[in-house]
């Protein structure tokens, strides 16, 4: 039997046995379950705080979910997220640079070292640089909780606050009280609405979405031949979420009796509170922006409302604007907004992915030049 025979054989008895056996395992549901659990379930990472509402408790080192995705999450002993690779008991509270924000700055799903802080702390290895973001901060948050933190013997030179397009609906929901708490804003009757599949776009690959319901391993070989990664094989894409919808619908009643008018003038004055903050301890302030998928699907990126409202404060406030609704432009003039959605957001969810980091990352390398010295 000639050489090439004999591997034809091999190769289709090999196939029929991994295909047995793939069916086997998927017929009877033997493989093993993903979680079905929620990041917000994690009762050591997340805490309440009674000055600045909520944080992350200090030296964790732990497993977190996201979006059924296991992620190592590490804190220090000052409750800042950092590399579980570089797990310290470092008492120092000088920083060059402080980065502050909710989930995005977080970064949500993603580990330390692939977060747009991550990136920039590993690129900037000789500045000690911070992350101060938690999930659902927004102005108020940002204002209590550096002033705490400065109260407390904190020193930092610089830092970028980015805010992110929720900041504006959570500002409906907090309260900052004289003696500098943060409060539920109970007397403007909040009250978010739940998204409904009208506010989806579903994107679906029928032949991968076929191939998992009964060859689960082969399905996932095509998803990594296909996409060089492990994806959903249908996924929903939030187009049109009530908390990122401010930018374009004026009237949108998910910002309490205030009002989106309200929640913004709300937000502008925690934000001069916070320029007023920093200067006078001698701190640099920058700001960034970046679009969801609702600005991708459902707006224009040059000239939105959040780049133009925080452009406008920054004029002689910030030392640095961070302008990613032109990065996202400038990606949709050769792409679709379903095809630019997939590269940088996690998919099914408003956070972005490893790529949306380095996105992010890459901004702030641009925007600041590159004979910056944060040591004078």
């Amino acid at each position: 039997m000639s050489l090439t025979k004999t591997t034809l054989r091999i190769f289709l008895i090999t196939s029929i046995l991994f295909l047995s056996v793939d069916y086997t395992l998927t017929a009877f549901n033997l493989f093993p379950k993903r979680p079905d659990v929620s990041i917000f379930e994690g009762k050591k990472l997340r805490i309440g705080h009674e000055i600045f509402h909520h944080g992350f408790s200090p030296k964790h080192y732990g497993t977190q979910v996201w979006s059924n995705k296991l992620y190592e999450v590490c804190t220090d002993q000052h409750s800042f997220k950092i590399s579980c690779s570089n797990f310290s008991n470092e008492t120092e509270k000088n920083f060059d640079i402080a980065f502050i924000g909710d989930s995005f700055t977080e970064a949500i799903g993603m580990e330390y070292e692939d977060s747009f802080v991550g990136m920039f702390a590993a690129d900037k290895s000789e500045l000690h640089v911070a992350n101060l973001g938690v999930s659902s901060y927004s102005p108020t948050i940002y204002l209590s909780k550096l002033k705490h933190l400065i109260a407390n013997g904190y020193k930092f030179k610089h830092i970028f606050i980015f805010i992110d397009i929720s900041d504006i609906q959570d500002e409906a929901r907090y309260f900052y009280t004289k003696d500098d708490r943060v409060r539920p804003y109970i007397e403007n009757k909040f009250v978010r609405s739940i998204g409904n599949d009208a506010m989806y776009d579903i994107v679906t690959d029928d032949l991968y979405l076929g191939l998992s319901e009964h060859l689960k391993l082969t399905s996932l070989l095509y998803s990594i031949i296909k996409y060089q990664e492990i994806r959903p094989a249908s996924y929903k894409i939030p187009t049109r979420i009530p908390d990122g919808e401010w930018t374009y619908n004026n009237a949108s009643l998910d910002y309490g009796q205030i009002g989106v008018t309200g929640a913004i003038k709300k937000s502008l004055d925690m934000m001069e509170k916070t320029y007023d903050l920093l200067s006078e301890n001698d701190i640099k302030m920058s700001i960034g922006v970046y679009p969801w998928p609702n600005q991708i699907f459902s707006d224009k990126l040059i000239n939105n409302r959040q780049s133009e409202i925080w452009k406008a404060f920054c004029k002689n406030k910030c030392e640095y604007f961070v302008d990613l609704f032109a990065d996202y432009s400038t990606l949709l003039n050769s792409s679709s907004p379903s095809e630019v959605y997939s590269k940088y957001f996690i998919l099914g969810d408003v956070h972005f992915n490893k790529a949306g980091n380095k996105l992010v990352f890459e901004a702030i390398k641009r925007t600041i030049s590159e004979g910056l010295d944060f040591s004078n």
